[in-house]
C-alpha cells in the first residue's frame, strides 16, 4: 500500500515536470526521457568516477594480460598464479571506483521506471518496412513478451549513452 502511495506521488510529480514532452507523439516522447535519464546518468557517472585511476587500472589489466599469456607459453604456473591474484586486485579497485555510479544509476532508473511505464505502457512502435504497430515484441531467446516502449527505451537509451559517451569523451 505504501509502495502504491510512494509510486503515485512519484507519477504526479513526473507528470508535472515532464508534461510537455507528454504531449509530443509517443516515441518522440520517450526518446526526449531516455535522452534526459540518459544524460543524468552520464552527469553522476563523471561526477564520482576517477576517470585516471579507471585508466591506469585498465592499462594495468592490458599488461598483466600480456604477461599471463607469455607465462602461460612458457609453462610458469607460479607466475599465472601470482598475475592472476593481482589482477584479482585491480578488478576490486575497478569495482570500487564504479560502485558508487552504479548505485546512483541504479537509483535514477528505479526512480523514473514507474512513470516511464505508466505513461508508455499503450505505445505501439510502428514498423514501416511490415508496414504495421507493435504493442509487445516476443523475445526470440527467452520466449517471452516484452512491451514495446521497454524496447524503443533500451534502445534509445544505449545508442545515446554509447553516443554521448564518445562525443563527450567519458570512456
Amino acid at each position: 500500500m505504501a509502495f502504491e502511495q510512494v509510486t503515485g506521488a512519484l507519477i504526479a510529480a513526473f507528470d508535472i515536470a515532464f508534461a510537455p514532452l507528454v504531449m509530443l507523439n509517443p516515441v518522440f516522447s520517450l526518446f526526449a526521457v531516455s535522452l534526459i535519464i540518459t544524460l543524468i546518468i552520464l552527469f553522476f557517472n563523471h561526477l564520482l568516477i576517477n576517470k585516471d585511476m579507471v585508466k591506469r587500472i585498465k592499462d594495468g589489466m592490458e599488461e598483466m594480460r600480456e604477461a599471463m599469456t607469455s607465462a602461460q607459453k612458457l609453462g610458469d604456473t607460479a607466475q599465472v598464479s601470482k598475475i592472476m591474484n593481482d589482477m584479482m586486485q585491480l578488478n576490486s579497485q575497478y569495482f570500487k571506483q564504479t560502485y558508487k555510479s552504479l548505485m546512483i544509476s541504479l537509483v535514477i532508473v528505479i526512480l523514473f521506471l514507474p512513470w516511464v511505464g505508466a505513461r508508455f505502457a499503450d505505445m505501439e512502435l510502428a514498423l514501416p518496412v511490415a508496414g504495421y504497430s507493435v504493442k509487445m515484441i516476443t523475445v526470440p531467446v527467452l520466449g517471452s513478451e516484452i512491451s514495446a516502449w521497454i524496447m524503443w527505451y533500451i534502445l534509445v537509451s544505449f545508442t545515446i549513452g554509447w553516443i554521448l559517451r564518445k562525443l563527450l569523451g567519458f570512456d
